[in-house]
C-alpha cells in the first residue's frame, strides 16, 4: 500500500523525471518577445498560465481521475483542443515520460499492464489524461489531482524564467508564494468541470508559444 502523502511529494519533487523542465510553457518565446522583463510580468503571464491550465487541462484530469474508463474520451478531445503544434507536442511528450517514469518507479501490477496497454495501443499519451489516470491508480481524489497538477506546471514554469535569467530564484518563490490561495481557489471552482469544459483561454500565451520552433536559440522544446 503506498503511502498517499509520500507519492505526492515523490511526484511534485523536481527530481521526478516526468520531463516538465525541458519545457516553458511559452514563457521562452514571451521573454524573447520582451513581454516577460520583471516581476510584475511574469506573475502576470504566470496567471494566464494558471488561468488556461484550469480549462485547457483540469477537466480531462479530474475526468480521469475520478472515471478512469474515460481516458481514451478524454485523449480525443484532448486531440481536438490542442491546435497548437508546440503545446500539443509538449503535452504528449510530458505525458510519455511520465508513462515511461511510472512503469519503473511504481512497481505494481496495474500500473505496468495500464502502460503496456497504453503502449500497444498507440495512444498519444497526453499529459492530462495519463496525469489523472496514474493519480487515481495511486488513490489520489480529484482535487489532490488537479492541486498537484497545477502545481507542477506552475513551478515549472517559473523555473524556465530563473534559468532564462528573467528573475531571481527568490523572487521566483515569493510569486509562487503569492499566487497560492489564487491557484487552490481556481482548482476548487473547477471540480466539477467535465471534458465539454476544455478550451483555450489565453490566446497570446497560445501564439507566443507557438513560435517556440522559429525562435532563433532556445533552452526548452515549448
Amino acid at each position: 500500500m503506498l503511502d498517499l502523502d509520500w507519492t505526492t511529494w515523490q511526484l511534485a519533487d523536481s527530481a521526478f523525471p516526468a520531463g516538465g523542465f525541458a519545457h516553458s510553457s511559452g514563457f521562452e518565446a514571451a521573454v524573447q518577445a520582451g513581454l516577460i522583463r520583471d516581476r510584475a510580468s511574469l506573475e502576470s503571464a504566470t496567471k494566464a498560465l494558471i488561468n488556461q491550465t484550469v480549462v485547457g487541462a483540469l477537466p480531462a484530469v479530474l475526468t480521469v481521475a475520478s472515471e478512469p474508463e474515460r481516458f481514451h474520451e478524454a485523449e480525443q478531445r484532448l486531440e481536438a483542443t490542442l491546435t497548437n503544434h508546440v503545446a500539443h507536442r509538449a503535452s504528449v511528450a510530458q505525458g510519455q515520460a511520465l508513462l515511461s517514469a511510472s512503469t519503473r518507479v511504481f512497481e505494481q501490477a496495474e500500473v505496468a499492464q495500464w502502460v503496456k496497454a497504453c503502449r500497444a495501443e498507440r495512444t498519444p499519451g497526453h499529459f492530462a489524461s495519463v496525469f489523472g489516470y496514474l493519480a487515481q491508480m495511486l488513490g489520489m481524489d480529484g482535487l489532490r489531482s488537479a492541486e498537484l497538477f497545477l502545481f507542477m506546471t506552475v513551478r515549472s514554469a517559473l523555473s524556465a524564467a530563473v534559468r532564462l535569467g528573467a528573475i531571481g530564484p527568490l523572487e521566483s518563490q515569493a510569486i509562487q508564494q503569492s499566487l497560492i490561495s489564487e491557484a487552490r481557489s481556481r482548482v476548487s471552482a473547477s471540480l466539477d468541470a467535465t471534458l465539454d469544459d476544455l478550451c483555450q483561454a489565453s490566446p497570446l500565451l497560445d501564439v507566443l508559444q507557438s513560435g517556440q520552433d522559429r525562435l532563433y536559440s532556445r533552452l526548452f522544446q515549448s
